[in-house]
Order: C-alpha cells, then sequence, then structure tokens
C-alpha cells in the first residue's frame, strides 16, 4: 500500500496481517508511518474492502513493532527491538 492520509492518520506503509474468514469483505492491516524519525508505532486496522471505511483495532506497545494475529484476527503478539537494550529482541503479548 503507498502513501496515503485519512482523518488525520498519515500511512505510508502497511501489510496484511489477516484476510479474516469469518468477515469476508474486511481484512486486518499493520499500518506504519515509516517518515517519523524515531520509527512509528504500528497500528492494526480493520479495513473494509469494499467502501475503504478504517476502524482502528489496537496500537502496538513498543515503535517498529510487528503484530501477529491469531485465524480470528485477533493480536496476540508485537515483537520489537528495543534501543536502549543494545536492540535485544522484545516479546510483547496481549492479555485478554
Amino acid at each position: 500500500m503507498g502513501q496515503r492520509k485519512q482523518g488525520g492518520r498519515s500511512v505510508n506503509g502497511a501489510s496484511i496481517l489477516s484476510t479474516l474468514p469469518e468477515e469476508p469483505k474486511k481484512i486486518l492491516i499493520a499500518a506504519n508511518n515509516f517518515a517519523e524519525r524515531e520509527g512509528s508505532y504500528t497500528e492494526a486496522i480493520l479495513l473494509d474492502i469494499y467502501n475503504g471505511r478504517e476502524r482502528r483495532v489496537t496500537r502496538a506497545p513498543a515503535r517498529n513493532a510487528q503484530l501477529i494475529a491469531d485465524h480470528s484476527g485477533t493480536i496476540r503478539y508485537a515483537f520489537s527491538n528495543n534501543p536502549e537494550n543494545d536492540n535485544a529482541s522484545e516479546i510483547h503479548q496481549k492479555n485478554g
């Protein structure tokens, strides 16, 4: 997905997290704004592929994190590197 701005959100990079088999008109995407100097907080966005409407589902707990969704599209994990700890890899698990 290329760069676009909608509703105050600037997105210039996105990837599909889930095709949501139970919701054939929607997909779950991970969106980032790579123009931010220190990195951005990845957002999981529910996107209606027919009308383009978006709804933010959650935001990663760390900058530049990769989000992992389960088979139903629920975000379960985020993976990131901690620049304050020699770029050590960190795994964040979402409870609930």
